[in-house]
């Protein structure tokens, strides 16, 4: 077993131990991954609904493989009356089978010139552990955040360089698609068709009476949006950028009702302790700096505007290969050139993300299953070229 100064990765339990430490770090950091929420599970009333598939790894997996999900519909049909017979008249459930990609995505670490535990000051092997912890843990995040937004096109900024929706390394493997007319929601300016004047309107800020209005616009979709399961309660979600949230956190009304709500014993399970900001007409409320910006006509971003996301069961659908389905989401890959003087350590998994939607016969549409896209005004205090 290696020694506390440098990890041996010849070592088998040693490999374990950095891809176990390296998940830890991940998940630290992202709530979608965070077992604290909940929001990954293997049910249709998860937020984020994950697949396992088996991956060709003899092949090297090829173009990727596919996963699936089923969504279904409610009943709708009429019932019968009196002494009507129900015999051929029982309603069939409509369903739809949603498709999206898993392969393979990687990053790594490279230290050039012989590296012993002898010349360095650092342990490389900690430093690469925690480094490529939180570089995932970043594209990640931002990743379900850009699928979730609908942003498929290169909006990135020096500060925010995972905010590329035109590669499939930074979006996991699917191309977001933008929301339906009925599933993206322009606070103040709803009529419109891109998110510039959004974006010039200080007024179109989110608040209390704007999760509200949220929560009965899910509720009355042509196909309903359903809350999620969240740790044995269902509550929707909405992911929102700290820009987009500071003006609710300033806002008295807000925190009279925190405080209440906390004073009412409301104190052990409070949403304050998880890292959320709180939770308000069964909506949770979590602050996500990787939420993307606004999109002008020509797909270009649009400053001070950020596309939030209001969230129910099987918003986000998550696929991964069963061989990265352990404990660990990642895997270690080692490599050594130039007889040994060089090394790179590399974090490998086998994934996909996308977000469902659902074809709507009586309407010809296909429509956006459970997601709403929630542009608001958002002041950037750091700009960025």
């Amino acid at each position: 077993m290696a020694n506390s100064q440098y990890f041996d990765l010849t070592d088998p339990e040693t490999v374990q131990k950095w891809e176990k430490e390296l998940m830890v770090q991940i998940a630290l950091r992202t709530p979608l991954m965070s077992k604290r929420y909940g929001f990954i599970g293997d049910g249709p009333d998860a937020l984020c609904q994950k697949r396992k598939q088996v991956w060709d790894s003899e092949n090297g997996g090829g173009s990727g493989t596919q996963a699936t999900v089923t969504l279904k519909r409610e009943l709708r049909g009429e019932p019968t009356f009196g002494n009507t017979p129900l015999r051929d008249r029982e309603e069939t459930f409509d369903t739809a089978t949603f498709k999206w990609q898993i392969n393979q995505v990687r990053h790594a670490t490279k230290v050039v010139g012989r590296v012993t535990s002898k010349r360095v000051t650092w342990n490389v092997w900690k430093e690469s552990k925690d480094s490529l912890g939180i570089y995932w843990a970043k594209v990640l995040e931002a990743g379900a955040m850009l699928h979730l937004g609908g942003v498929a096109y290169d909006v990135r900024t020096q500060a925010e360089w995972y905010h590329n929706g035109a590669s499939l390394g930074y979006t996991l493997s699917n191309a977001p698609h933008a929301p339906d007319t009925k599933h993206i929601y322009r606070i103040g300016n709803n009529t419109d068709t891109d998110d510039t004047n959004t974006g010039n309107d200080p007024s179109a800020i989110i608040d209390l009476d704007t999760i509200s209005t949220l929560k009965a616009y899910a509720k009355n979709m042509p196909i309903p949006i359903r809350p999620a399961s969240i740790n044995g309660r269902e509550l929707y979600v909405l992911f929102a950028h700290s820009y987009a949230l500071r003006h609710m956190k300033a806002n008295s009304q807000w925190m009279e009702v925190m405080r209440a709500a906390m004073i009412g014993g409301e104190v052990a399970d409070h949403p304050w302790w998880t890292g959320a900001l709180g939770i308000w007409d069964d909506v949770l409320i979590v602050e996500n700096n990787y939420v993307p910006p606004g999109l002008s006509s020509t797909n270009t971003r649009v400053a001070n505007a950020r596309r939030n996301s209001f969230c129910g069961a099987q918003s986000l659908v998550f696929g991964v290969a069963k061989e990265y389905d352990g404990q660990n989401l990642f895997q270690n890959d080692e490599e050594n050139w130039d007889f040994g003087n060089n090394k790179a350590i590399a974090a490998t998994s086998f994934l996909g993300l996308s977000c469902p939607n659902f074809s709507v016969k009586e309407q010809g549409t296909t429509d956006d299953y459970g997601r709403i896209v929630v542009t608001s005004y958002a002041q950037e205090l750091v700009t960025s070229a």
